[in-house]
């Protein structure tokens, strides 16, 4: 059997138009466009009409509970060494 050469994207289009056309279960989805169950449990209940709802989701966190504080930083948004000077450069004050 040769690649796929389709893009996700389109695999996804396609397997929710499958869905909506009332021919195929689930099951019968996921083993035409070899995916788990879940998977197509996912893209259905993800597709809202639009297709940009069947895109990847980004994968950057909400929020950052390592994140350096605000106190931290100096008001330059630069994080302040002793090894550096307020200009930025190593061993000059001033």
């Amino acid at each position: 059997m040769p690649w796929n050469q389709e893009s996700p994207m389109n695999q996804r289009i396609k397997l929710v138009a499958d869905w909506l056309s009332g021919n195929y279960t689930k099951t019968q989805l996921a083993h035409r466009f070899n995916v788990s169950r879940p998977t197509v449990d996912k893209w259905i209940a993800r597709h809202d009409g639009d297709l940009k709802s069947l895109s990847e989701l980004s994968r950057r966190p909400h929020n950052s509970p390592n994140k350096t504080d605000d106190e931290i930083l100096s008001p330059d948004g630069l994080r302040s060494s002793p090894k550096t000077s307020h200009l930025g450069v190593p061993g000059r004050t001033g």
